[in-house]
C-alpha cells in the first residue's frame, strides 16, 4: 500500500469548466514511511522517516525528549478563500512520558501536547514547552491536545482539547477530556473540520484506533480563517514541544481535504459541469463518512 497519496480531481475539474480556484488537496497518509511531501522543521526534522513504533508502525515523531519543539507541514499551500470548507481525520499517540499528580487532578505523564495547525508560513515552529510549538506564529489558528496544566490563564485543567488562535494557546474554547489521557499511551483519534460558508471550527476526539465519529463535537467557534489569514494561503501542520516533563509525540495517520462550494447548476446539457458537481458531492460524502 503506498504510504501516501494525493490526488487534484476536484481542481482538475476546476480548470476543465474554468472555474477558479487557487488549490485544493485530498491527501491520505496511512503511514509515515515516506515524508517528502512534508516540510519538516526543528525536532521533527532531525528525526524525519526514522520511527518505527513499539507496534511496528511508520510514524511521523514530532519530539521524543525534553525542551524540544517540532513541527511537519504540508509542502502544497492552500487557499481558504471563496468560502473554501476543509475536513481532517488524523491519529496520534502521546508515549514515553515521566511525571507525577497534579494537584491530584491527573496523573501526569509528561507534556506538553500536540495541536494541529493552520499557518500561513511551513518552514517554522513556534516555542516550546507550554507553546507547544504553536505560540508565537503571527498567524495561526490550531487545535490543541495539551497534556499539562500551566495554569491560568493558559489552561485550566491538564487534560484539555481547545482552540487557538493568532498563536496564542489561551484557547477561545477549551473542553476537559474525562475519557483518559491524551498521553496514556493509547491510539486517540480526531475530527476537524471548518465550515467556510457558515465560518465555524468544529472538533471532535475519541480514544481508540477504530472508534467511530461522535455524532456531537466536543468543541466549535465561529472564526473566519480566510480573513485571520489576510487573504494569504495557509499549510496545514502539525506542532509540539515540551519542557522540563517530556513525551514521544507522535501522528499515526492523517487524512485532509478541502472542499470548495459547489458552483451554480449549469443548463441542462453541460456534461462537463455536471461532471463537477459529482465530484463535489463525492467529496462531501467521503466527508461525511469520517
Amino acid at each position: 500500500m503506498r504510504p501516501s497519496k494525493l490526488v487534484s480531481t476536484i481542481a482538475a475539474a476546476c480548470l476543465l469548466t474554468g472555474a477558479t480556484m487557487a488549490s485544493a488537496i485530498d491527501l491520505a497518509y496511512t503511514d509515515f514511511a515516506d515524508v517528502s511531501g512534508l516540510q519538516l522543521n526543528d525536532r521533527a526534522a532531525t528525526i524525519g522517516n526514522a520511527v518505527t513504533d513499539d507496534a511496528g508502525r511508520k510514524v511521523l515523531r514530532l519530539t521524543d525528549n525534553y525542551s524540544q519543539k517540532g513541527s511537519a507541514f504540508l509542502k502544497t499551500a492552500v487557499s481558504l478563500a471563496d468560502n473554501v470548507s476543509f475536513s481532517t481525520y488524523f491519529q496520534f499517540r502521546m508515549t514515553q512520558g515521566d511525571g507525577f499528580y497534579e494537584s491530584g487532578e491527573f496523573p501526569v505523564k509528561g507534556a506538553d501536547g500536540i495541536v494541529f495547525v493552520m499557518n500561513t508560513a511551513n518552514n517554522t515552529t513556534g516555542t516550546a514547552g507550554e507553546g507547544m510549538g504553536y505560540r508565537g506564529f503571527w498567524f495561526g489558528a490550531g487545535v490543541e491536545f495539551d497534556t499539562f496544566n500551566n495554569g491560568a490563564p493558559v489552561d485550566a485543567d491538564g487534560n484539555h482539547v481547545g482552540i487557538d488562535l493568532d498563536g496564542s494557546v489561551q484557547s477561545v474554547v477549551a473542553k476537559k477530556i474525562t475519557e483518559g489521557l491524551f498521553n496514556n499511551g493509547q491510539v486517540w483519534s480526531a475530527w476537524v473540520d471548518y465550515d467556510g460558508v457558515a465560518d465555524v471550527l468544529a472538533v471532535r476526539v475519541a480514544q481508540g484506533a477504530s472508534a467511530l465519529r461522535p455524532t456531537d463535537a466536543a468543541i466549535s467557534t465561529t472564526v473566519d480563517l480566510d480573513a485571520k489569514a489576510l487573504g494569504d494561503d495557509v499549510y496545514f501542520g502539525f506542532t509540539s514541544a515540551t519542557g522540563s516533563l517530556r513525551n514521544n509525540h507522535d501522528i499515526l495517520r492523517w487524512e485532509i481535504e478541502t472542499i470548495p462550494v459547489a458552483a451554480p447548476i449549469p443548463e441542462p446539457g453541460s456534461i462537463v459541469l455536471l461532471g463537477l458537481g459529482g465530484l463535489v458531492l463525492a467529496a462531501r460524502a467521503r466527508r461525511a463518512r469520517v
